[in-house]
């Protein structure tokens, strides 16, 4: 819950941001329990809200696109497992229009 409120309260801070999706992607890495629990408190909406005003800076983009890839990961195998529902909806324009705005960038693509 803390690092989906840094995530809400500090979008505009690239530092901030890029701390947050880090420490995030690796606590909800293979854990179906903190993934859902990063989704029941919209941190879906965040992490897009984070995406969507840093698109520029590669550095956060890789971040916030590895804590994506392992939020759903983990959701995927708490749904085959019976235990998470689906996520909701996330644009996947939004990652692939990073993927295109960072394409000389291989540790951005190797995320997406």
């Amino acid at each position: 819950r803390g690092l989906v409120a840094a995530l809400a309260k500090h979008t505009p801070r690239e530092f901030v941001v890029h701390g947050a999706c880090r420490a995030l992607g690796q606590l909800i890495f293979d854990s179906p329990r903190t993934a859902q629990d990063v989704v029941e408190h919209s941190g879906l909406d965040r992490l897009q809200a984070c995406l969507s005003a840093h698109l520029p800076n590669a550095k956060v983009v890789e971040q916030a696109v590895f804590c994506l890839k392992n939020l759903f990961s983990s959701l995927i195998k708490g749904k085959a497992a019976g235990k998470a529902p689906s996520p909701g909806v996330f644009p996947p324009d939004l990652v692939v229009r990073a993927m295109r705005k960072h394409a000389s960038n291989p540790e951005v693509q190797k995320q997406s």
